[in-house]
């Protein structure tokens, strides 16, 4: 590998971790871990959303960033077995929360059900955090 190829990727990685340590948990009030001194990886895993919205856990797959190098949006794969009958969902950063060393996400049935499946090349349709009742 050329010197100025391995630059360049070392330079991809440093924008990336830049981009994802800048954004902040302003959105999230327990600690990030993107934003730990020992970065983590969240790809493969798991994501519980809350007991009786009628969703299944899944597992994040993709994460997408905009323009500006922002994590906008994680792809999270839910349901299936082995990887049959899965739905592949581009879920708004904020309708996550990390807390314990757990992943959760603020999603309902219908919403998931509402959303075109993220397929990679094509422009995501993002499904918001859900609201608390009564909102």
């Amino acid at each position: 590998m050329n010197e100025l190829a391995f630059v360049g990727r070392l330079g991809r990685v440093a924008v990336l971790t830049a981009a994802l340590s800048a954004n902040s948990s302003a959105v999230l009030s327990q600690p990030d871990p993107l934003l730990s001194p020992q970065l983590q990886s969240v790809l493969g895993r798991e994501v519980t959303p809350p007991r009786g919205k009628g969703v299944e856990s899944g597992r994040i797959i993709d994460v997408l960033i905009d323009a500006e190098g922002d994590v906008h949006a994680f792809v999270v794969e839910f349901g299936g077995f082995l990887g049959i009958g899965t739905r592949k969902v581009a879920v708004d950063r904020a309708a996550f929360q990390f807390a314990g060393g757990k992943i959760f996400v603020e999603i309902t049935a219908p919403q998931l059900q509402s959303v075109r499946e993220w397929k990679r090349g094509e422009p995501p349709d993002v499904v918001k955090a859900a609201s608390p009742p009564g909102d």
